[in-house]
């Protein structure tokens, strides 16, 4: 066999095994997500293509075609939903959310200190769970602040850090790694819990997705994501 086709045929074997997979993910689970999908593609020959938004958006996406692959949202609804819907193959939960209060101008340590504020931000409720998670907070406070509404936990997260708000509702994943005094981890008795699942969608034929959903419920990684801000599937409760 000559070297020239040897050569074809090492990049046709190349080029066959290796996919791009689409995944549609939460705007809460964007840094592990990063850190994660390169882990996966170090490892392996595979491309991730990442999709952020709410989960609302996503879902609705979702149910009308979107050509993803694997969608982790975060709630266990919208995935029970898909599932209902006979849209998928596989579903689990991946991990457990964390809501936190995070502030570059003043210090929240306790749900009192809430009613101080003039102008808070969280996540639309209608589309993020993380903003269905805060309402539930802020309905047992006496806070008469403004409420800011972002179209997810990436843009609420803009409001607090541009210090357009006293402060925000966010993911506690996005300010775990903050000064301590900027962040008050919210006691998770205040609010129901954010069971975050995923899905393979049936309409993938992708293998390498397969891969990717076994691979974020590995040991290894869902070691690393109780290391970023949330709570690993085994533990949520």
């Amino acid at each position: 066999m000559s070297k020239l086709l040897l050569g074809v045929l090492l990049i046709i074997s190349y080029t066959a095994i290796s996919e791009d997979i689409n995944v549609a993910v939460s705007a809460n689970f964007l840094k592990p997500i990063k850190a994660i999908s390169q882990q996966f593609e170090n490892q392996t020959n595979h491309k991730i293509i990442l999709h952020l938004g709410s989960t609302g958006q996503l879902y609705a996406q979702a149910i009308h075609g979107a050509p993803f692959d694997l969608f982790l949202a975060a709630d266990q609804e919208r995935i029970d939903k898909l599932v209902e819907q006979n849209l998928t193959s596989h579903s689990s939960t991946y991990s457990c959310g964390l809501l936190a209060f995070y502030s570059e101008s003043v210090k929240v340590n306790s749900i009192g200190d809430l009613n101080r504020l003039s102008k808070v931000a969280l996540a639309n409720p209608l589309l993020a769970p993380y903003g269905v998670a805060a309402e539930e907070v802020l309905s047992k406070t006496s806070l008469q602040a403004k409420k800011v509404y972002g179209q997810n936990i990436a843009a609420t997260y803009q409001y607090a850090i541009n210090r357009v708000v006293d402060g925000g509702f966010v993911a506690y994943s996005y300010v775990y790694q903050k000064p301590a005094e900027q962040v008050w981890l919210v006691p998770k008795s205040l609010y129901p819990s954010i069971k975050q699942n995923m899905a393979l969608l049936k309409r993938s034929r992708n293998e390498a997705a397969k891969e990717f959903y076994k691979f974020l419920l590995s040991s290894e990684v869902q070691s690393s994501i109780a290391k970023m801000g949330y709570t690993s599937a085994n533990d949520c409760k």
